[in-house]
């Protein structure tokens, strides 16, 4: 009778040992696996916000070529009604 208490005991602190060592290894497993889809979040999340840096760059650029070349057709129409008008007055 001692027996069987001395080795339900073991077996007990086997099957409870064991259990512990599993569920420990489950947590760190999910713990890997957290830090892994924080990491591909942050990675994904810096990529996105190059992307709309670069884009909103582009556009920038877009915009400021369009505006240069708006100013030099503007100047160009200008000089023409100034050479035109320099024309009349001397009467060509």
């Amino acid at each position: 009778m001692a027996l069987a208490l001395i080795v339900g005991v073991v077996t007990r602190f086997a099957t409870i040992s064991s259990l512990k060592n599993n569920a420990d290894s489950k947590i760190g497993n999910a713990e890997a696996k957290a830090r892994e889809i924080i990491d591909d979040a942050v990675k994904t999340a810096e990529t996105t916000k190059k992307e709309a840096l670069l884009e909103v760059k582009e556009e920038s650029i877009k915009t400021k070529n369009d505006l240069e070349k708006e100013t030099k057709e503007r100047r160009a129409e200008l000089q023409r009604y100034e050479k035109k008008s320099a024309c009349k007055r001397r009467v060509c």
